[in-house]
């Protein structure tokens, strides 16, 4: 039992951790600290994940007693809740982090933004994961078969490593940036805010059409993973392209 619960947080932990060491590799120079970055990492896995989980249960009550009283159809409370709650509420709860730090002397660049949001961002995801896994094992343990149960888990694994891990990255790094870009140059950061939430439903979406889709739900698991892995990889781009800028 306990060395099962090591495996899961482990599993939850490392790629998001390999994630935001990579992420902080990418700025060449003028690296941020990496105690610091830490700091934010375990906020994000932390104050953000239980805050963003207390308020979509009352987000959710609050929808439910809607459709209720309207006679709305159930599966349209999920999708509100996956497509529409979800995204706002996370996306917020992970810029908290960066906006708790905005005004260090160490935060002075506008890549900073992005490093920092990034490790919001994946520490959410790792916290996530673990809650994803051990339920996913809970479940597999009492009735799946020991198989069967390996192979959900090992899918599980995957997916929310390599798709739901990088979106939640990329899109702590696209609110973090609008956060240092308003420090430094003046704007709106909730502009940025409003590009992850929206980049974040339409992954979410697709993960609504995985759970309903039936023999075609591997085509929205392919693409909801390559979005996630394309918006990471275009979080790297941003940041060195600043950062040369920065030193040119």
């Amino acid at each position: 039992m306990v060395e099962a619960e090591i495996a899961i947080f482990i599993m939850g932990f490392l790629p998001c951790i390999f994630y935001v060491i990579w992420v902080r590799y990418s700025e060449l120079t003028t690296r941020e600290p990496f105690d610091k970055v830490l700091m934010v990492f375990f906020i994000g896995a932390t104050v953000s994940t239980g805050l963003a989980l207390v308020l979509e249960i009352a987000g959710q009550f609050v929808v439910e007693i809607y459709a209720a009283a309207t006679k709305a159809l159930p599966g349209g409370t999920f999708l509100v809740g996956i497509v529409v709650l979800a995204p706002v509420i996370e996306e917020f709860t992970k810029a908290l982090p960066v906006l708790a730090i905005r005004n260090k002397p160490y935060f002075s660049e506008i890549e900073d933004g992005l490093v920092y949001g990034a490790a919001a961002g994946f520490g959410f995801a790792a916290t996530e994961n673990v809650m994803y896994f051990f339920v996913s094992w809970k479940e597999a343990s009492l009735g799946l078969g020991k198989m069967a149960g390996l192979a959900s888990i090992a899918i599980l694994v995957i997916v929310r490593s390599l798709g739901s891990a990088s979106l939640h990255g990329a899109t702590g790094a696209i609110s973090g940036s609008g956060i240092s870009t308003q420090k430094l140059l003046g704007g709106w950061w909730v502009s940025r805010y409003a590009m992850a939430v929206i980049y974040h439903a339409l992954f979410n979406f697709a993960i609504f059409l995985f759970a309903y889709l039936g023999v075609l739900s591997i085509v929205a698991l392919v693409v909801a993973c390559a979005f996630g892995l394309w918006l990471f990889r275009s979080i790297l781009y941003e940041i060195r392209v600043l950062d040369r800028a920065g030193t040119s």
